[in-house]
């Protein structure tokens, strides 16, 4: 797989966050990529993505802002 990203998300909830898209990484049986996820030692979350060609990456890269995006709208509102 010649293609990587790597999103590195930084927030004062990135526990519960990170906790929200676990399921979604240990589940997730991407045929053209991998992905990994794991907290940072300065408590940010890192999600890396491999794809074999450039579309599987961008479809990767899609799916999870998306995902960061809704488990970060979430905690918002239920903290609120």
């Amino acid at each position: 797989m010649n293609n990587q990203a790597e999103i590195i998300l930084i927030s004062d909830n990135i526990h519960s966050i990170a906790e929200a898209l676990r399921p979604e990484i240990k589940s997730d049986a991407g045929i053209r990529s991998e992905i990994t996820g794991f907290v940072l030692e300065n408590g940010a979350l890192s999600i890396c993505m491999k794809a074999g060609d450039i579309s599987a990456l961008r479809a990767s890269l899609n799916m999870w802002l998306r995902l960061i995006q809704v488990a970060t709208e979430m905690h918002d509102v239920i903290t609120r």
